[in-house]
């Protein structure tokens, strides 16, 4: 009776040592993917860290094109205002110009 008892006692502890191992495997499954994802986010962080002062740089030059462009359609209309106004001295002098 003895060996049968001490042969269940070493199935047991065989049993126990493998169920252990089997917690402990999980547990540092868990581990790795946790931190792979923490390794995933610091990657985006430092990714934001590098494009954020691009992206302030796009925006600015986005909206000094806007200021640029509108300027520039300020002074297309003013150059088509004053070929008008010169058009408009021209047949004034030659109205006053004799023979004409």
């Amino acid at each position: 009776m003895e060996i049968m008892a001490t042969g269940g006692a070493v199935g047991s502890g065989a049993l126990g040592y493998l169920a252990g191992r089997k917690k402990n495997d999980a547990e540092v499954d868990k581990i790795a993917a946790e931190t792979d994802k923490i390794t995933a986010e610091a990657e985006v962080v430092r990714a934001e860290a590098i494009i954020a002062p691009f992206r302030a740089l796009i925006a600015a030059y986005e909206t000094q094109s806007h200021a640029d462009r509108e300027r520039i359609d300020e002074l297309v209309a003013e150059v088509h205002e004053l070929r008008e106004e010169v058009k408009a001295l021209r047949k004034a002098l030659d109205a006053r110009r004799p023979g004409h």
